[in-house]
């Protein structure tokens, strides 16, 4: 372990020269992510992150149990199994490590180191990267990157491609819906004022309207009741006869 921080002391003025071979991780806030070691696993491995004007933070330190191929992590400076752990990949017998619920700490600098034959080996560097600044990062890093970050670069691209035209529909959707709505609202207000002008200022209709109302009035007229005549009541009439 001695060894190890020695090794470290050394070798960390010399990081920043190891920068442009820097390969770049996206992730999001909250996901998992796995990075990969790209030496061969020899019994031991450990792995370290490296924040800007830092010295270089020991997360675990890995030795590879060849009679069963299981591994006992060792931690430190506070980091635990819960969010950092190794992975054993079969296939290139290297320890790469894995974080989940990638946070906004997380974000850094990190590399791993092997014991090979009694000496000490850094892997590549892995920068990890937000997914919505990694545009910018590639871009500003354009003429230092490698060929082999060409592929991140094109996906970032598509990326930031597909943002641009989520965002452009998004406003064209808006835009449509404000207008129809403006333009109905604008054309009931006018088809109401158009009825309310019409029935105000068109007098010879009004006068018609008049006219015919006075006309249904004279044709109302009562008609004089035919007075009763007074029937005469005649008195009865008594004849007498006189005898001479």
């Amino acid at each position: 372990m001695s060894r190890i921080v020695l090794f470290l002391i050394i070798s960390a003025s010399d990081l920043k020269h190891q920068v442009q071979s820097t390969a770049v991780k996206e992730v999001l806030p909250g996901e998992n992510i796995a990075l990969n070691c790209d030496i061969k696993h020899d019994g031991e491995t450990s792995w370290f992150v490296l924040h800007p004007e830092q010295a270089p933070i020991h997360i675990f330190h890995n030795t590879l149990k060849l009679m069963d191929n299981t591994s006992n992590p060792v931690y430190f400076n506070g980091f635990n199994e819960s969010r950092f752990y190794p992975l054993l990949n079969r296939t290139t017998w290297t320890i790469n490590m894995r974080i989940d619920n990638v946070s906004q700490w997380d974000f850094a600098l990190y590399f791993c180191m092997i014991r090979v034959n009694g000496e000490m080996k850094s892997g590549n560097l892995i920068k990890l990267k937000s997914v919505f600044f990694v545009c910018f990062f590639l871009a500003q890093n354009s003429t230092s990157e490698p060929k082999s970050e060409t592929k991140n670069g094109s996906n970032c691209k598509l990326c930031c491609i597909l943002l641009g035209c989520i965002s452009l529909l998004f406003m064209v959707v808006s835009s449509a819906f404000v207008c129809y709505f403006e333009k109905r609202g604008a054309k009931g207000a006018r088809t109401h004022k158009e009825k309310t002008k019409a029935t105000n200022s068109n007098p010879v209709l009004e006068e018609e309207e008049r006219d015919v109302q006075y006309a249904s009035l004279d044709l109302k007229k009562k008609t004089p009741k035919r007075k009763k005549k007074k029937k005469v009541l005649q008195n009865d009439v008594t004849y007498a006869a006189v005898k001479r």
